[in-house]
């Protein structure tokens, strides 16, 4: 996959605006690629074949056990299960964020089962960049944004990630249904403050690779 105009400025955004040095771009194939804060270049080179693993590449950045993960756009938990598997030898916290309240209820009980509630925070908003409520349909696997006027919808509430209470965060990974640019705008504070480590997906919008 080759950034095209709207790639190269998302990216731009993330450096320049957000001022963090490396990003993970997560392609429509499911594949992690690698690209180094030079964004004129195509050197998209590393791959990670085995798609439980396609947010925690072993090949791109170190694990560490005092590892706090912000999961937005959580899902059912899958993302938690893998992040778990990929740090077995421990953790420090994980936080979620989950728009559809039926998924979430998914997620809080398979966190549940995990018995590791006190190092676990679970978020029924969707992030942004602003306080609103805003409407989704829930689709098998995803859960995409609606107009207003749309048959099918539902209201959620949409937050700013800067207003959560959460004291640091060592990796963030997004995947929400092409409301990543939004999302990250909301959340531009808590970047620059902590600094994480960014896994982004950038294939649900073409105008923007957000």
């Amino acid at each position: 996959m080759v950034l095209d105009n709207a790639g190269l400025m998302a990216v731009k955004f993330a450096i320049n605006v957000l001022e963090v040095d490396e990003i993970y771009l997560v392609g429509y194939d499911g594949y992690l690629r690698d690209l180094k804060k030079n964004y004129e270049s195509e050197d998209m080179h590393k791959y990670v074949d085995d798609e439980k693993c396609q947010y925690f590449p072993k090949d791109l950045f170190e694990f560490r056990k005092d590892e706090r993960f912000l999961d937005v756009g959580a899902y059912t938990g899958d993302t938690f299960e893998s992040f778990c598997e990929t740090y077995s030898g421990g953790w420090d916290y994980y936080c979620g964020l989950e728009a559809d309240f039926n998924v979430y209820k998914e997620l809080h009980n398979k966190v549940r089962d995990k018995d590791v509630r006190n190092k676990v925070s679970l978020i029924n908003a969707a992030a942004w960049n602003e306080e609103a409520e805003l409407f989704f349909d829930s689709v098998a696997g995803s859960t995409k944004m609606l107009e207003k006027n749309e048959d099918k919808e539902n209201c959620v509430k949409a937050i700013r990630i800067d207003d959560i209470e959460i004291d640091s965060v060592s990796l963030v990974k997004m995947d929400i249904e092409g409301a990543e640019y939004n999302a990250l705008s909301g959340m531009t504070n808590l970047i620059k403050k902590d600094k994480p480590i960014l896994v982004i997906c950038v294939y649900h919008r073409r105008d923007d690779f957000f």
